[in-house]
């Protein structure tokens, strides 16, 4: 049984954003109103729900999921600070 990346072709790091513009390539082509299968269409479906549900839980590259980052600014004294990759929530993508 293929996995939702294979279904969508794309590779496991993949962007919401990725996520979202080669889903809705897809579908287009797998409707049953415009001569795909329901089998296909539902298949994508899945396969795009779980790959969303993934993407929202990985964790930020930048903070490595912590939301804040160590910033020592130039001294000796490092403060935490709020990650701008993803806004503080320590997830790999924020929901845009």
């Amino acid at each position: 049984m293929p996995t939702c990346w294979e279904v969508l072709g794309l590779e496991r790091d993949a962007s919401l954003a990725d996520i979202k513009e080669r889903w809705r390539h897809l579908i287009k082509q797998a409707h049953p109103d415009h001569g795909g299968t329901r089998e296909r269409f539902d298949e994508l479906l899945a396969a795009y729900n779980l790959a969303v549900n993934l993407a929202y839980e990985a964790k930020c590259p930048v903070c490595n999921g912590d939301g804040e980052i160590l910033d020592r600014g130039g001294s000796f004294a490092a403060v935490h600070t709020r990650c701008k990759e993803c806004n503080g929530s320590g997830k790999k993508e924020t929901c845009k």
